[in-house]
């Protein structure tokens, strides 16, 4: 009952324009009548908004997961080294793709780095570890990221004027848990003016379809919020969809619900207060030629892809074995046509 309360107070608090009441209540009766219990989802895909579009062109909880998770279109291998930061770090080095320099990564308190294996058993000593690693490869700052994690848990910035502090806060989180070391992206200018506190990727969702031809389903980028340095939608940031034909970004940005708060929709980064709309993305033809020279490597037919835009072009961040729907900015699935291609291969027409 409190769950269903918090959502009737979010829709009531939420400036954008809605719905009639009239309207919300005879979707979400005609939802639940269909599928014999209440669409929560309803709240959280926005559809009460009057701009959400048709209702009935949402996927339902289990029919996104069955997009995301069908045999169909995944072989365990792929999502398998794809799960795996480090196997996929180091799958992506051999494959020479443009990724991250992978300085180093951790299994509990076992270190390696430069084909050498240490133990670390006190603070001073992985404090000098990191200052080795920093001293010999002239980066500033290195990223830690769990290497079974996703959706920005687990990751962690190290850097030279906070590297003593931080190490004793992570320090037991680091030697309890497995990490991949990486250095830091030199974000574009033009993606900093946005927000420059996180590292802003492009998440790009591929299909490939029965005859084998690679689609991008769509794209969009995501921003950390309120001086976070992890861009996720998971973890307080938002993302906002891009137009694949010319890279440019729509009007609205949008923030994932977490628990009575998030949900909020932008069209300028509450930041700073940086306008959206037809804003280009850098390099975006070169990010999308690199996304389908992932397909080569990762030839999975449904697979998400984080890509970071850097001063020089395209860097690939990691892949995805199941991606985040994000249907807010297209009106829902079935408003899309290469997803609903998508879904009556599923049977979800």
């Amino acid at each position: 009952m409190k769950s269903q309360l918090r959502k009737i107070n979010t829709i009531l608090k939420d400036p954008s324009p809605k719905k009639s009441f009239f309207q919300i209540v005879k979707e979400v009766f005609t939802l639940s009548l269909k599928y014999k219990r209440l669409p929560n989802y309803y709240v959280q895909k926005f559809m009460y908004r009057k701009d959400s579009g048709d209702y009935r062109d949402y996927l339902t909880p289990n029919e996104t997961a069955i997009v995301r998770f069908s045999p169909k279109f995944h072989r365990i291998e792929y999502l398998t080294l794809l799960k795996n930061k480090l196997a996929s770090a180091l799958y992506f080095e051999q494959c020479k793709l443009p990724i991250p320099m992978l300085t180093g990564y951790n299994v509990n308190n076992l270190f390696f780095a430069d084909g050498n294996k240490i133990k670390i058993e006190s603070e001073s000593v992985l404090i000098d570890f990191f200052y080795q690693i920093m001293k010999k490869t002239g980066k500033k700052s290195l990223f830690l990221k769990d290497i079974a994690e996703s959706g920005g848990v687990g990751c962690f910035l190290i850097t030279e004027e906070t590297l003593e502090s931080t190490v004793k806060k992570i320090m037991p989180y680091l030697l309890s848990g497995s990490f991949i070391h990486q250095e830091t992206i030199k974000q574009h200018h033009d993606i900093s003016r946005i927000y420059a506190s996180s590292l802003n990727t492009l998440r790009f969702e591929t299909f490939i379809d029965w005859q084998g031809k690679h689609h991008i389903v769509c794209v969009y980028m995501r921003f950390g919020m309120n001086g976070n340095f992890v861009d996720n939608a998971f973890s307080g940031g938002m993302y906002i969809s891009i137009n694949p034909e010319n890279g440019r970004f729509h009007e609205k940005g949008y923030q994932k619900f977490k628990g009575s708060s998030g949900g909020k929709c932008f069209q300028a980064h509450p930041d700073t207060d940086f306008i959206f709309k037809d804003y280009p993305v850098p390099y975006f033809k070169e990010a999308c030629d690199l996304v389908r020279l992932c397909l080569k490597f990762v030839p999975d037919r449904y697979l998400g892809w984080d890509i970071a835009i850097s001063e020089n072009g395209p860097i690939l961040i990691e892949g995805n074995g199941s991606p985040f729907l994000a249907e807010a900015p297209y009106g829902g699935y079935r408003n899309h046509k290469l997803a609903r291609e998508i879904l009556t291969e599923l049977n979800l027409q």
